[in-house]
C-alpha cells in the first residue's frame, strides 16, 4: 500500500516523489492499493499544474491500482463540498479501478480491505485505527 499525506493540497514535487516511489514498489509488488489524505484546517484547490499530473499519475499507474482511497481530513463546509466533488469525479472518471472518498482514514482502510486481493495485513481492524492515530500525530 502507498500512503500519501499532504497538508491542505498536493505539489508538483510531492507527487514525482509519488511517482517515483510508486516506480520503485512495482518493481518488487506488482499490485498497489493506495491511500492518499488530506490533512490540515482548510483545504486549498490544488493549482493546474497538480490536477493535470495527477491525472496522468492515475493514468499511468491504473493498471497496478488495484484500488485507491482519498481521505479528506479537513473541516469546514469546503470540505464537504471537496469530498461531494470528488465522489462525483470517482463515478465518471475513465479509471477502470475502485476509487472511494472519505472522511477519516479509519473508513478509507476499512473500504480497501473489502477490495479483492488485499493483503490479510490491511484487512486487520487495527490498522485503520493505528494509521488514523499515526497521521494525527504529524499534523
Amino acid at each position: 500500500m502507498i500512503i500519501s499525506v499532504f497538508r491542505r493540497t498536493a505539489t508538483v514535487e510531492r507527487l514525482q516523489l509519488l511517482e517515483r516511489v510508486q516506480r520503485e514498489l512495482l518493481a518488487t509488488h506488482p499490485k498497489l492499493w493506495t491511500l492518499n489524505v488530506v490533512v490540515g484546517e482548510s483545504l486549498l484547490q490544488p493549482p493546474p499544474e497538480v490536477r493535470e499530473m495527477s491525472g496522468r499519475l492515475q493514468k499511468q499507474f491504473d493498471d497496478s491500482t488495484q484500488g485507491s482511497a482519498t481521505v479528506l481530513a479537513v473541516k469546514g463546509l469546503g470540505a464537504v463540498i471537496a469530498r461531494g466533488f470528488l465522489a462525483t469525479l470517482a463515478l465518471i472518471s475513465n479509471g477502470s479501478k475502485p476509487t472511494e472518498v472519505f472522511k477519516t482514514v479509519d473508513e478509507a482502510t476499512r473500504w480497501l480491505a473489502t477490495l479483492p486481493g488485499t493483503p490479510p495485513e490491511l484487512r486487520d481492524a487495527s490498522f485503520g485505527r493505528d494509521l488514523e492515530a499515526f497521521v494525527a500525530q504529524t499534523t
